[in-house]
């Protein structure tokens, strides 16, 4: 991964975090509410930059290798008679 495509990836996931998450109190409340609860402890968010920025391009490889491993491929359309694909 290019080191310009994995700082665009970053500062976006940063910036939609900051306006999805923090528009208004009830956002955060509600946030912080739903970290508790999943154990990773109110203030999870406020650290969610710092996780991102530490990224490097070999975290997202192993992550990649990790979980893509399996690749599905679907194709959804109009039902259109005798053009099924079998395998």
């Amino acid at each position: 991964m290019p080191d310009e495509e994995l700082e665009r990836a970053k500062e976006v996931c940063v910036s939609v975090d900051a306006v999805y998450y923090r528009q208004t109190n009830g956002d955060i409340a509600a946030t912080s509410a739903r970290d508790e609860l999943f154990g990773l402890g109110y203030d999870d968010r406020w650290h969610y930059a710092e996780r991102i920025e530490a990224l490097t391009a070999d975290d997202v490889l192993d992550i990649a290798n990790k979980y893509l491993v399996n690749p599905v491929v679907v194709i959804a359309g109009p039902d259109m008679e005798g053009d099924a694909i079998d395998e």
